[in-house]
């Protein structure tokens, strides 16, 4: 029987690299990529197996990363309630 992998172990198995394998045919090629957000337009370059990355939010824009809150066009979820059950509440003509 085989010993479990732990995390700091390479997880190619050690009679694949004794046998003379090909391992490296298993990864696929990453090449350089643009990433562009849509929030803040900001533009970088990043290592993927994708030509081009559109993200809705990046570490310029994003709350976590800058500290500020983000305003959202749409309202709370308390507004759009009660903008609905106005428009519901409204006489029906015909």
């Amino acid at each position: 029987m085989r010993p479990a992998l732990l995390c700091c172990e390479r997880s190619v198995p050690t009679q694949d690299l004794e046998r003379g394998d090909d391992v490296s045919g298993r990864h696929p090629e990453l090449t350089m990529t643009s990433v562009r957000c849509t929030t803040c337009g900001n533009e970088f370059t990043t290592r993927s197996v994708r030509s081009e990355l559109v993200v809705d939010v990046c570490s310029r824009c994003h709350p976590a990363y800058t500290g500020q809150e983000r305003s959202v066009a749409s309202g709370s979820r308390v507004e759009r309630f009660e903008r609905r059950r106005a428009l519901a509440s409204r006489p029906v003509t015909g």
